[in-house]
Parts: C-alpha cells; structure tokens; sequence
C-alpha cells in the first residue's frame, strides 16, 4: 500500500467505549462500506487505555493504564468483515512533549469562574474547550468553576485530550484513511479525536445508537438540536408520502405508550395518594449531555435547583395551587456533589419533593397537572402528547416542534402558572400533540437496522448485541464485573467519584 494510492487507504475505527451495540454498529458500518469497495481496515480499541478512565470503557477496562491486548472477540469479529487487511491496536504512539501546551492552557483556566468559559480555550490551533467542560460537569454536577480545587481534575482531562488528540494525529499522518468511523463525538476522547480529524482534514462517519437501531452523519455529530429537529421533520414529511396517515399515527404513539409502561426502567409505581386537584409539576432532568456544544445550545437563564427554590417561594406567595417537584430517577447515577444540590430542597405547605428513588408514578403526576414545567425534561414532551400544557425553560432537543411554551425569565413562567388554568385552547393543545408525534415516529423508525447483529432487550431501551455474523461479541458477566471493578479502581485513585 502507497500513501498516495486513495483507492487503498484504509478505514480506521477508534473505539473508547465497551458497550457491545456501540462495538456492533462500527462493525456493521465497517462491514457496509467494506462491501462498496474493499478497503484495509484499522481498528483501534483505546478506551482501556487512556490517562482519564471514562466510564465508558468499563465493560473492557484492565487493571493497567496501557491495555496490552486487543480484545480476542472483537478481532475475530473483524476477520469476519473480509476486508483485504486488518490491523488491531490497543494503543497508539502518544506525543509526550506537550507539556507547554497544558501549561498554557491551565493558566487559561486560573481565571475561569464558569464551565461557558471553557469556550476560550486555544492554544496553538488546538481548542479543547467543548470537551472538557462536557467531562467537567459530568464528573462533578456543577458548572461553576474553583481553580485551586479543580485543578487536579482540570489538569487529568486536558492531558487524556492531548494524549489522545496528539495519538490519534500520529495514526492520520501515518494511514492517511480514507475515513474515520467515531462513537458520537461527544466524550472527551470521541471529541479529542474528532478535533485531530478536523484539524487533518479527515472525514469522519460518527455514528449513535437508539435503543435497536443506529445513526450515521458524515462529518456531522448528534448534539445540533436544530439540525436534529429538522431531520424529524423531514422525516415525518417523507412518511407521510409512502405511508397511511393512521399508521404514522399508531407508529409515533407507540413511543409514548412504551415510555409509560411498567417496561420503562423509569417507570415508578403507584399513584401519589393525596387529594390535591390543582397542581403544576417541576420534573428535573440531566442538562449536561449538551455542555459544550455552544453553536447550537445557550445557557438557561437559571440554574434548575434554584429555580425550583424560586418557584417554591413564589407557590407559597400565591396561594391557589400546589408545586411538586418530581426529582428524576436517574439522579442517583450523578456525582455526590449533584446529588447534594438536588437533596438540598425540602417540602413545604405549599410544594412537595419527590425523590428520586421514591415509588411514585410520574404518569399519574403529570395526566392530572394543570401544567408540567421542565428544562427540556422529556416528560415534558409526553405531556404534549397527552394534550396537558408544558413550559420549557431552556434549549432542549424538542424545543423547534411545537410542543411547548419556551419561556426566557422568571417573570414569563410565572405569568404562564397564572394564565395557563384560564385559559388554552384545545386546538392547540391537539396540535403539541401532533408535534410530539414527529419524535415518536423518528424513535420507532429512523436509522439503519442491524443486518448482521443478533440483539436481545435487557430492559425496555436497552439493547445488547450477542454477536456480530456469529462470532460472540458479549462478555461473560464475571469478566465485566472484573472490567467494571478495575475501572472504578482506577477512578477512585485520581478522586474521580463516579
């Protein structure tokens, strides 16, 4: 193979995360490509390896930094694909004369109050800023900034992006592919190598997964909400030519009917038992998927906790109505810090926390609300599918359908809480619920089906792939608890808390 020969440059993978449906999606788009011109192929398996132990990689992780062997299973699952050369790696050639550069960019950092600083960050065209605040608030719940106490994070994310960013430059300089196949692009590696990329001039196919099905843009991530709204719409506009529109409408309600069902991990219980009957609900939701992706995503004008503190007194000013406060199951799964801020608020006369881990049906909640209030919480598109009104206080990944009330300061939601019982009309409400059917048809049927991946479902959303064109790609449970185990060893050593 020559340099200069296209036609034989290869397709190069770089895979950090262990997940088998994640492992089985590049492999099927390996395998697609493969099949339109036969290429050499480059897998890398890193996600072992890298300074920061993210926890995506756990399912695959060893007790050593540098993973010295490439994954048995997943190489025999490539020699399936057949491509005229195969290389696997579970390392790549890291630059270590970078020093200066994280210097410079460290004493960037010393001044920084908030994470939306973080987009400031360069230093000889290299601009880590969207990563690291992604990985920053990720492992600590907080978007404000303490220099002195964060530095020791700060320092172990920025050198894992310049280990991974110089590494991935070294293997484009030395394969030159003829494209690059990349998990999501979000993650602080998937973002470094995705930024190297750029930098090389290198297409990149990124690719996502939903549940049984996956998602491949060229040269496009997943994190647009605006382009992500447009491609719904257009879909549904597609559907809606080759299909009867009352199937459409089966396919985009049967996204909400499985949401509600006890198959929903999320799924809490029995009824709240009280006999209040005019409510308003605050449901909270993770807002740090979209941290660091500033062209498409503003900063709301209020922080979720202190919004609810607000909203709280104001409840107890204006007697008429109750708030609850409905905390999202999945908060137990945040960092300690974040947990703390959450647990912080208390009931009053007026308003009711819910836990996170209380048994408590958030459906039934929210079918007798006189209005649902999120920050993009996606309960908060389910009750425009059940016709109940719904205000949403920051940029979400439904916010250009139609199905709520976006409202930009404290005095707007309010104004809405006293005239939303008044009066909404029900034609509008009929229309959100249409909007909401343009995400539920997207769920059911966009993207590519897995062609040579045998699936199973752990838990409604929640899918493993057993193998790959019948070579076994999951793991025993005993080998991932070990994975799992030194993972979480490693973390727990650079104070990682997660």
């Amino acid at each position: 193979m020559t340099a200069n020969n296209k036609d034989l440059n290869p397709i190069v993978c770089f895979q950090f995360t262990s997940n088998s449906i994640q492992i089985a999606a590049s492999l099927e788009i390996i395998d697609s490509y493969i099949k339109v011109q036969n290429r050499p192929v480059s897998y890398y398996w890193l996600g072992g390896g890298t300074r920061y132990p993210s926890t995506m990689a756990r399912g695959l992780d060893g007790p050593l930094r540098t993973v010295k062997f490439f994954p048995r299973f997943l190489k025999k699952a490539l020699s399936s694909i057949n491509s005229i050369e195969l290389q696997t790696n579970s390392k790549i050639k890291k630059r270590s004369d970078f020093n200066l550069i994280r210097k410079e960019l460290l004493k960037q950092c010393e001044n920084f109050v908030a994470v939306q600083e973080f987009s400031t960050l360069c230093s000889e065209e290299i601009s880590p800023g969207g990563a690291l605040a992604n990985s920053f608030v990720y492992e600590t719940g907080k978007r404000t900034i303490n220099y002195s106490k964060d530095k020791r994070l700060l320092k172990l994310l920025l050198t894992s992006y310049l280990e991974t960013y110089f590494g991935v430059m070294n293997v484009l300089k030395e394969r030159q592919p003829f494209r690059v196949v990349l998990y999501n692009g979000r993650f602080l590696h998937e973002r470094a190598t995705w930024d190297a990329c750029k930098q090389m001039g290198v297409e990149v196919s990124l690719f996502e997964t939903t549940r049984n099905r996956f998602h491949v843009r060229l040269n496009q991530g997943f994190h647009d909400r605006i382009l992500n709204q447009r491609l719904m719409k257009d879909f549904w506009y597609e559907k809606e030519r080759q299909l009867h529109t009352s199937l459409i409408l089966d396919l985009g309600s049967k996204y909400f009917r499985d949401l509600e069902s006890s198959r929903n991990r999320f799924y809490s219980g029995p009824s709240l038992d009280n006999e209040i009957e005019r409510y308003f609900v605050f449901f909270s939701n993770s807002d740090d998927e979209a941290i660091g992706f500033w062209d498409s995503w503003t900063e709301p004008f209020l922080e979720q906790v202190q919004l609810v503190r607000n909203l709280q007194i104001y409840f107890r000013n204006n007697l008429g109505s109750h708030l609850y406060i409905r905390l999202h199951p999945n908060l137990s799964n945040k960092s300690k810090d974040e947990q703390a801020r959450w647990f912080g608020l208390a009931s009053e006369n007026t308003s009711t926390v819910i836990g996170a881990k209380e048994k408590v049906s958030s459906y039934q909640l929210l079918k007798g609300a006189l209005g649902v209030i999120s920050f993009g919480s996606t309960i908060g598109l389910e009750a425009a599918y059940h016709k109940i009104p719904s205000a949403i206080l920051a940029d979400c990944w439904y916010d250009e359908l139609g199905v709520a009330d976006k409202l930009n300061s404290f005095e707007e939601l309010t104004r809405w809480i006293d005239t939303v019982p008044k009066c909404f009309p029900s034609q509008k409400l009929i229309e959100r619920k249409n909007g909401a059917l343009v995400r539920g048809l997207w769920m059911e049927l966009a993207g590519n089906s897995f062609l040579y991946s045998e699936m199973r479902e752990l838990a409604w959303g929640s899918w493993e792939v057993t193998r790959f064109k019948g070579v076994k790609i999951s793991r025993n449970k005993l080998r991932i608890a070990i994975s799992v185990f030194s993972n979480k060893m490693k973390r727990r050593s650079l104070g990682l808390r997660r």
